[in-house]
């Protein structure tokens, strides 16, 4: 009775065991039909976006041909102007998909160099005002007057540069955006906030997986990439990002960022966009 009894619990733990492994079975593989269907959403809205932009500049284009002659020097202006914002939208949608693709292929580059933070995040600000000639308020503010540190600049651009595009993208029209600098020891700070639609709290898990856009976005343009390669040159530098957020209020997000790099040109694997 007692070798029965022995084989039935063997039984009923291998079975158990076998369940447990079907369930995790499952839920991998509902997470991937998730993220394929969640990455085919999003090309799909890039591949509109990109119809959409082309489709304007060749109106623009089509307008200036037909009317150039009638046309007033400012509505000449403002074919040109909009081309100008198409061709923009494009290329940042061209530099999201190239960014996916090389951190698959993990061989994105890290090279740090010693810069003036200060100068850099002041001149990021000031490229974003001259692009976006006043739809919206950028401030930058920094007591310090140089912060000498080691870093990637091209990666920090591209993650600070994507921030900003977020910020201003989902607040409205003349909203503050502030970014601001300081030292805290060894490490700098940077945050950036802003005016905007907020992030649902149940989403805070999702947002920097790649082609996750939060629910409440609505049709604004984007490719859901912008954060997850933010992230990724975070961690490159083996600095944090983390965010606060209030629907209907606006968001805040905060980068801390090591002084001091090993200063080496080497080619880090980066993990998968997922």
């Amino acid at each position: 009775a007692r070798r029965v009894s022995w084989h039935e619990d063997l039984r009923r733990i291998g079975a158990h065991e076998n369940i447990t492994a079907r369930k995790c079975a499952q839920f991998q593989l509902d997470q991937e039909q998730d993220r394929r269907a969640m990455k085919q959403r999003c090309l799909s809205m890039m591949s509109h976006e990109l119809r959409a932009s082309l489709a304007s500049i060749q109106l623009s284009r089509d307008l200036l041909a037909q009317y150039d002659l009638r046309a007033t020097a400012n509505e000449r202006q403002q074919y040109l102007e909009n081309i100008s914002l198409q061709v923009k939208q494009l290329n940042e949608i061209v530099s999201d998909v190239v960014s996916l693709s090389k951190s698959e292929r993990s061989d994105v580059e890290f090279k740090a160099a010693r810069h003036d933070l200060v100068a850099f995040c002041r001149d990021i600000i000031e490229c974003f005002r001259l692009c976006r000639r006043g739809s919206h308020k950028l401030h930058f503010h920094c007591d310090a007057d140089q912060m000498p540190a080691e870093f990637d600049a091209k990666l920090l651009r591209r993650a600070l540069g994507n921030l900003l595009s977020n910020a201003i993208k989902y607040s409205p029209a003349g909203g503050d955006v502030r970014l601001r600098l300081w030292r805290d020891g060894d490490w700098a700070r940077i945050s950036l906030s802003d005016q905007g639609i907020g992030i649902p709290k149940e989403e805070a898990k999702y947002l920097y997986l790649a082609f996750h856009r939060a629910s409440n976005v609505g049709l604004l343009p984007g490719s859901g990439l912008g954060l997850a390669i933010a992230k990724q040159a975070l961690d490159f530098h083996h600095g944090q990002i983390s965010f606060r957020s209030e629907i209907g209020v606006g968001t805040t997000f905060e980068l801390a960022l090591p002084l001091r790099q090993n200063g080496e040109t080497w080619y880090g694997p980066l993990a998968p966009l997922r």
